[in-house]
């Protein structure tokens, strides 16, 4: 995929966000503490640690699926009520998600929600895989500094892999319109005349409709980048629900 297609890397530094606690069975930890033991347990997941990733979920799963019943309703809901299904799906969704890092426990179980809710309108449709780029993977996105860190080479190589996580995490807040054709460009790497058969018009509708998402895309990394994450989410599909539910 040319690399230009893919709006170029801003660094910059910028504070984190600290959410309300979920209460506990026991006396529950402060805020801070609760919102380290969810990235600790991100990362140790993403290494491979099996008990953390089962401790991460059993931690996120139950306001998670309170904000994904939240915004859908009937048979598409009615499929996900059984815990293993829903757990299920949410960890093929963070697997094959960018690598990200958040400081606010809040803001994760927003990011992954919004992430499923994506996932269950578009199964229907079926119209690409949804898959990164191999290289995005090895990408961890810094949300509360709106930088990445990569032990992708060369360095024009690392600077694509960045681009493509970026790319990868800002098409979850378009429209699924726009993630279609965000997805059958950037990621698949069709052309015009394939992707307007997958979404039933001319090419030249196809590349218009592409040109408009993309413009989108690129304006929601740069709020990334700008640490905008919470305005993202409080605009996005994830229902107006305080955290923890209260």
């Amino acid at each position: 995929m040319p690399g230009a297609r893919y709006p170029t890397a801003r660094m910059s530094p910028g504070p984190s966000d600290s959410p309300t606690a979920l209460p506990l069975a026991t006396p529950p930890l402060d805020d801070n503490v609760e919102d380290g033991m969810t990235l600790i347990l991100l990362r140790r997941a993403r290494q491979g640690d099996k008990q953390a990733r089962g401790d991460l979920f059993r931690r996120e799963l139950p306001w998670i699926r309170k904000l994904v019943h939240a915004r859908l309703h009937g048979a598409v809901r009615l499929m996900h009520e059984t815990g293993d299904i829903f757990g299920n799906l949410a960890l093929q969704v963070l697997q094959r998600a960018p690598h990200f890092e958040v400081a606010s426990r809040v803001l994760f179980q927003q990011i992954l929600a919004l992430m499923t809710i994506n996932h269950l309108k578009s199964q229907a449709k079926a119209l690409c895989s949804r898959a990164l780029p191999a290289g995005a993977t090895l990408v961890v996105l810094d949300l509360d500094h709106g930088v990445a860190a990569t032990t992708v080479s060369p360095p024009d190589a690392a600077a694509r892999a960045e681009e493509c996580a970026w790319c990868g995490l800002a098409v979850e807040f378009l429209t699924l319109r726009d993630q279609d054709v965000i997805h059958l460009r950037l990621f698949e790497d069709l052309e015009f005349p394939a992707i307007g058969t997958a979404l039933g018009m001319t090419p030249d509708q196809a590349r218009m409709r592409y040109h408009r998402a993309r413009t989108s895309l690129m304006a929601t990394v740069e709020r990334l980048k700008a640490r905008e994450l919470p305005a993202l989410l409080e605009r996005s599909s994830v229902p107006k629900l305080r955290a923890f539910g209260a």
